[in-house]
């Protein structure tokens, strides 16, 4: 199925990999926003993101590179580039050509936070314009937060698709089996989705909170029992696929000898997520479709998300 979606890629901070997936010296190839690029960590602690083909012959540098200090040795030559994608040294060179001591490979601006390494996508490169929000546990709080259950997804879809999905009120019902009760609030490049069980259910009664910076930082605090914080961001690879991830944390004090509760809800909402993805791998973008008054928000969501869109 082809050209889907009328819609490109959106700007924003996005989810590349998680903090303990890249420890110092690690090189690892990486394929997003239909580009090729290399993720290393420097032997100081700092991820960076290059793109990928040293500009001499063309090496991929995530095949074979190495980290040496703060740079990356191509594997071909040993052309080395600092995080900044400066050519620092050509080893072999008689005469440093002219290229050593200048950029020439494209460097993304990463920013680490939520134990996750986020990098800013713009299609014509533009800086970022918002920040990444760091979330206070895990920053404030570190270590009341038990370690992640993690899962992830590649899925045929547009992330506009996977977010329009979060604010459809009515699918809740058909797809996931529930019909809560839901709030919406759209500011500048934020949106928040309050989520409540239904009242008739109070005994069971619970509350997500879920909020969106960008397109590309999504999580979601969940406060009943056993309360829980989710990072569930998702990333384009390329216009037609993107990256699905769940990262799910506890608060330890309630922790203990739930480690049956805790694999429950990672399960349960594994479940959610799966019962999702054959309506999003077989459908098609409508750019007007048929409302219903009961389909929430869809038409304000969108254009909130256009922001998104380098126009």
């Amino acid at each position: 199925m082809e050209n889907r979606y009328p819609m490109p890629q959106p700007f924003g901070w996005f989810h590349i990999a998680f903090s303990d997936e890249l420890k110092p010296g690690e090189v690892f190839p990486k394929k997003f926003f239909g580009q090729h690029l290399v993720l290393f960590r420097t032997d100081q602690g700092e991820p960076k993101l290059l793109d990928a083909y040293c500009p001499h012959l063309g090496a991929h540098l995530g095949y074979g590179g190495t980290v040496h200090g703060d740079s990356i040795t191509c594997p071909f030559h040993s052309w080395r580039f600092n995080g900044d994608g400066i050519c620092i040294e050509v080893p072999y060179a008689t005469r440093p050509p002219r290229v050593v001591g200048k950029a020439c490979i494209k460097s993304w601006a990463l920013t680490e936070a939520n134990r996750s390494i986020y990098a800013w996508y713009h299609p014509r490169g533009i800086d970022p314009s918002f920040e990444v929000i760091r979330i206070p546990d895990f920053h404030e709080q570190e270590e009341e937060w038990t370690e992640f259950l993690r899962k992830q997804w590649t899925v045929r879809c547009h992330i506009q698709e996977a977010h329009e999905n979060l604010i459809d009120t009515a699918h809740f019902q058909y797809v996931h089996q529930v019909k809560p009760v839901f709030e919406f609030s759209f500011n500048q490049h934020r949106c928040q989705i309050v989520m409540d069980s239904s009242p008739q259910a109070s005994a069971l009664r619970s509350r997500i909170i879920t909020e969106c910076n960008g397109p590309g930082q999504t999580w979601a605090r969940h406060k009943g029992f056993p309360e829980f914080i989710v990072l569930n961001p998702v990333t384009p690879l390329n216009n037609e696929d993107v990256v699905f991830n769940i990262a799910v944390t506890f608060r330890k004090r309630v922790a203990k000898n739930l480690q049956l509760v805790h694999d429950k809800v990672l399960v349960d909402m594994c479940k959610q997520v799966e019962r999702d993805i054959p309506i999003f791998e077989n459908k098609i973008y409508r750019s007007s479709p048929l409302y219903c008054e009961d389909d929430g928000p869809i038409q304000e969501f969108r254009h909130w998300y256009r922001q998104f869109y380098d126009s």
